[in-house]
């Protein structure tokens, strides 16, 4: 039984972040001629706070696809491999996800292109569900040994051969890899606690952070945070999970703090694939430079960095 690498929840959530390093938000820079490289391509923030960009399935088919950074390879949805000009051979295998087990179908063979990149040969996973607005979604790994700049002032997605002397002016982070998964420490303030915990950066989840069982279970969050509200969440195979939302009154990623932070934790076992997450509503909020074979991540506080807090949650939400 293949056991799927990647998670995909959608949820929808905007948030506002506290003054405290407005002095930093810049734009990497205002000159959008230094972007000649051949692989920039403009992106689509959704209101779902997904970033989605334009792709080619076989040379005939162009698609929306989400650009994931909690997956290892490329899927597209069900209603999208229905419409598609060239039908797609299929096998299926036994997965798992989130919720429980099911059956994936999987296509061989598929050539695809990005901007000026192109890949063969390519496995394609067919999915029942995906960001909202999108067909599909594929992962940073696709771009092996590369420096990917998600730059939200100009709305580019540029993939540089070299780290940009841009860096420079970002905030330079230690990435912890799991397999192709991409974890950064954040710190969570509760009453008089800072309770460090490593979360998966997830650009396909819509909200700001989700808590994993086991943590929330051993910090009795529950107890801790005044429940808001509740929320459901299926996952790729219509398994539904049960979540709690709650006020955090402080979240921070190094010297970037974020008060009263709306969030959500698991409640009940959700599975061996068991990780805290860091989603679109704060990642939004940075220019980033993802350096995987580097084991490093740049942030960099952009023009979205001090919007207010807009609680808004996607009735869909999906986990592979």
């Amino acid at each position: 039984m293949i056991r799927l690498t990647f998670y995909t929840i959608i949820l929808a959530c905007c948030i506002s972040a506290c003054a405290a390093h407005q002095a930093k938000k810049s734009h990497v820079s205002s000159d959008l001629m230094q972007y000649s490289h051949p692989d920039s391509l403009a992106f689509t923030l959704t209101d779902h706070n997904n970033l989605l960009v334009t792709a080619m399935l076989n040379q005939v088919d162009s698609l929306q696809l989400m650009l994931h950074t909690a997956a290892s390879d490329v899927s597209i949805t069900e209603d999208a491999a229905a419409k598609i000009s060239k039908s797609l051979t299929s096998e299926s295998t036994a997965a798992k996800a989130w919720g429980g087990d099911g059956e994936i179908k999987y296509s061989i063979n598929n050539l695809l292109s990005i901007g000026q990149s192109k890949w063969d040969s390519l496995t394609v996973w067919i999915n029942k569900n995906s960001g909202p607005g999108s067909d599909g979604k594929f992962g940073p790994g696709l771009y092996e040994n590369k420096f990917i700049e998600i730059n939200h002032d100009i709305q580019m997605l540029i993939i540089h051969d070299k780290l940009p002397q841009t860096s420079d002016a970002f905030e330079k982070f230690i990435l912890e890899m799991d397999d192709h998964n991409m974890l950064i420490t954040g710190q969570m303030g509760i009453t008089d606690q800072a309770l460090e915990n490593q979360f998966l950066i997830h650009s396909g989840f819509g909200g700001t952070i989700l808590i994993d069982d086991a943590f929330a279970s051993a910090h009795r969050l529950s107890d801790q945070l005044k429940i808001t509200d509740e929320s459901q969440l299926k996952d790729s195979f219509g398994n539904v999970l049960k979540t709690n939302k709650a006020v955090l009154p402080s979240f921070a990623i190094g010297p970037y703090k974020f008060d009263d932070l709306p969030m959500s934790f698991f409640e009940g076992k959700i599975g061996p694939l068991s990780r805290s997450v860091l989603g679109g509503a704060l990642l939004k909020r940075f220019n980033i430079i993802i350096a995987m074979h580097e084991g490093h991540i740049y942030l960099q506080p952009n023009e979205l960095y001090d919007t207010p807090f807009i609680e808004s949650w996607c009735p869909l939400a999906t986990v592979r």
